[in-house]
Order: structure tokens, then sequence, then C-alpha cells
């Protein structure tokens, strides 16, 4: 999980090289699963407090009571 904003993105043989703003390094060895997220759920997110997988289980749970109350 990757919280900075990325600056540069490599391919090293098999693997992505990033470095982030904060300057931290991070080799992937997978293809890695990219989604979009809010301002107030990177925050969230930043804070330790959840997931990636957790914040799309709250988007749904959030966009079913929506649509329940109209």
């Amino acid at each position: 999980m990757v919280t900075s904003k990325i600056v540069t993105k490599q391919i090293k043989g098999e693997k992505l090289e990033v470095i982030t703003h904060s300057g931290s390094c991070y080799i992937i060895e997978h293809n890695p699963n990219l989604f979009e997220l809010t301002l107030a759920e990177f925050a969230v997110m930043r804070t330790g407090a959840y997931s990636p997988q957790r914040i799309i289980e709250m988007r749904d749970i959030l966009k079913q009571l929506n649509k329940n109350q109209h």
C-alpha cells in the first residue's frame, strides 16, 4: 500500500520499482491492484485505520444505504 504520491515508476525485470514523493522505494513483484479514492478515504487510509479492501466494502455499504433511503 503506497499512501504518498508516486513520482516515478520503472520496470526492472519482472518487478515494478516505485519511488514516492516522501522518498520511499517500493519493489512490487506482482501486478498491483489500483483504484481511485477520495481525499477523505485517503486520509482514513493514511492513518492506517482501514485497508483498501475495507474502503471498497464501506463504499458498497454506503451505496446500498443511500439506495434504500430513496
